[in-house]
């Protein structure tokens, strides 16, 4: 059901963003389980960490990270000093003996309570687990007072709690009688003039972090410009037939683990084995090597192979970390 917000007031900015520490999260009774009394939509944007034993467990619409392992799109360090965001889509204000919330400010500026979306997969050929779809607070902005948000990236990645309970007149319900009903973080920064958008996703996201470092292209280790951006290569337990990464043409210097490698079993050039011209402690001893041809040399300090010819293919089997010599 959609609920209308209420006639936007004149509030001051620093009455809805107060630079505070956020409210602990408290829950007595999933949103299923509450009466058919109206209800009221809260939302803060940029909540604080919950802290241990601050009440009862939130109602969790929370599944396991689904999506594949990449670069997040959040800050990599979001401070606890941000300000705050409260906002509701009826007006709410925590009576002065809340025990939570006393005199604190939800201003009705929320277009429409939050659309949350859960996915269950129901064809035996698709994964199992339970999938939300978060979508955006729509923020009524008529009066500019929520200009700062619009295009602040600082935005991204912060804290946004959904909580529902009873709408009461004249006294508002205490913050104790309202359910947590999703944990979230903002996508990105808001958008829009008079009405602002907000998008959300599951707080999994912050699992979305990569595996492997990225190549600066600045030389070196770093490799050339050409593979700016790219991941390093990783490598774990024992592998066959390992394709290395080139990260000097000119010095036919190979990369096959980013980090300290365990063995080079053997390297092949379009399948004729190479014979091994031994190791060196580091990557500036491999670089000032002499190889000669139809040989090799590593360094297994910074998983790295030299060859002392041009290949046509180079390939090899190389047993890296976690793997105990099998």
């Amino acid at each position: 059901m959609m609920l209308a917000a209420a006639p936007l007031a004149a509030i001051a900015l620093a009455a809805i963003w107060p630079s505070v520490a956020g409210l602990s999260a408290a829950s007595s009774a999933p949103v299923e389980a509450q009466t058919n009394e109206p209800s009221v939509w809260l939302a803060e944007i940029g909540a604080a960490a919950a802290s241990a034993g601050s009440g009862p467990a939130p109602v969790a619409l929370l599944p396991l990270a689904m999506a594949p392992m990449g670069a997040p799109d959040r800050p990599a360090d979001l401070t606890a000093t941000l300000p705050i965001v409260r906002v509701s889509d009826r007006g709410w204000i925590g009576e002065p003996g809340d025990s939570l919330a006393p005199n604190t400010p939800y201003a009705a500026r929320l277009a429409e309570p939050p659309a949350i979306e859960r996915n269950l997969p129901l064809y035996p050929d698709t994964s199992r687990r339970l999938a939300l779809t978060a979508g955006e607070l729509r923020l009524v902005n008529g009066d500019g007072a929520l200009d700062a948000l619009a295009g602040d990236w600082s935005v991204a990645g912060r804290r946004v709690v959904l909580r529902r309970g009873p709408h009461r007149r004249p006294l508002h319900a205490p913050l104790t009688e309202f359910s947590q009903v999703a944990d979230l973080r903002a996508a990105g920064a808001a958008s829009g003039t008079t009405r602002l958008a907000v998008p959300l996703r599951p707080a999994a996201v912050e699992l979305n972090v990569p595996v492997c470092g990225l190549y600066a292209g600045t030389g070196g280790l770093e490799g050339p410009s050409t593979l700016a951006g790219q991941f390093k290569a990783r490598l774990y337990g024992l592998k066959r037939n390992v394709e290395p990464v080139l990260i000097d043409a000119g010095l036919l210097l190979y990369q096959l683990h980013d980090g300290p490698l365990q063995q080079v079993l053997a390297v092949r050039d379009k399948g004729v084995a190479l014979t091994t011209g031994g190791d060196v402690a580091s990557y500036a001893a491999l670089a000032s090597a002499t190889v000669a041809s139809g040989t090799y040399k590593t360094c297994l300090a910074a998983g790295l192979l030299r060859v002392g010819a041009t290949p046509s293919l180079l390939t090899g089997d190389d047993r890296g970390c976690g793997d105990a010599g099998r």
